[in-house]
């Protein structure tokens, strides 16, 4: 799915913007009540929302809180394998008479943490971020000089296979990249990035997306927790159960004639 068709479909399958403070909740009412708001593809940066006053750009990055090795995700090529292995299982029980019938239940065991939500998070958007004026030149040099402002931000996606929670107690905080102390400065270092989306599905598959601004990010210092060394991680270990089931065609050879 092009980055574009993922933010759409999470704004119109999620029940609304989430927000922390009162000027998120100003924008995001004036932003979905603009009658000439148009999001359209682009490529670096990955697409662009154009309102009646400004062009936002958009550039999209995803992370996870496994391990990275050589910049890959180790919880996605987990889940590449057990994707492989499944087909295999399915393509080795093939027959041509018999209905196929295949279950495949196993478990993820790559580690998450913390420490690499963090650092992932981070680490992806030291590297788009470098390119800010790249997309900025690209796009000007790409479109009809209107009038009109231009502004950046980034869509981060965690592609967890679970939310990511930490506690404290019985109190549970379901974490977006806002709840990092590292990526708010990163955000107060570069007041360039106006906006953030983050898009992340719950436990139940459900899209939510959250929103915050560059003038948010000192009030998000008293509105969220400090995480520190009270707070734990959960460690999921996601389970997953398949079923494939594969009827063959079935040639009616009889005379409708007789």
């Amino acid at each position: 799915m092009k980055e574009m068709d993922l933010f759409i479909h999470f704004l119109k399958n999620s029940d609304g913007i989430k927000y922390y403070t009162e000027s998120d909740r100003i924008w995001i009412e004036s932003f979905l009540q603009d009658n000439k708001l148009k999001i359209y593809s682009f490529d670096s940066p990955d697409m662009v929302i154009e309102t009646s006053s400004k062009f936002i750009l958009l550039e999209h990055y995803q992370f996870d809180s496994s391990t990275r090795k050589k910049g890959s995700s180790l919880l996605k090529e987990e889940e590449a394998q057990k994707d492989r292995e499944f087909r295999s299982k399915i393509e080795s029980m093939q027959t041509k008479d018999n209905v196929t019938e295949v279950s495949y239940h196993t478990s993820f065991e790559t580690d998450i943490s913390l420490d690499n939500y963090t650092k992932n998070l981070i680490e992806s958007f030291d590297k788009h971020i470098s390119k800010y004026q790249e997309y900025i030149n690209h796009f000007m040099s790409e479109t009809i000089k209107i009038a009109k402002d231009i502004e950046f931000g980034f869509v981060i996606q965690n592609t967890s296979i679970l939310p990511d929670v930490v506690y404290k107690g019985t109190k549970l905080i379901h974490l977006t990249p806002f709840h990092i102390r590292e990526f708010r400065n990163k955000l107060k270092q570069y007041p360039q990035v106006r906006h953030v989306f983050f898009l992340i599905d719950d436990v139940n598959g459900k899209k939510i997306i959250f929103y915050s601004n560059y003038k948010s990010i000192e009030e998000l210092e008293t509105k969220l927790p400090n995480l520190d060394n009270s707070y734990s991680f959960i460690q999921w270990k996601p389970q997953s159960i398949r079923y494939h089931v594969e009827v063959p065609n079935v040639t009616d050879n009889s005379d409708d004639n007789l």
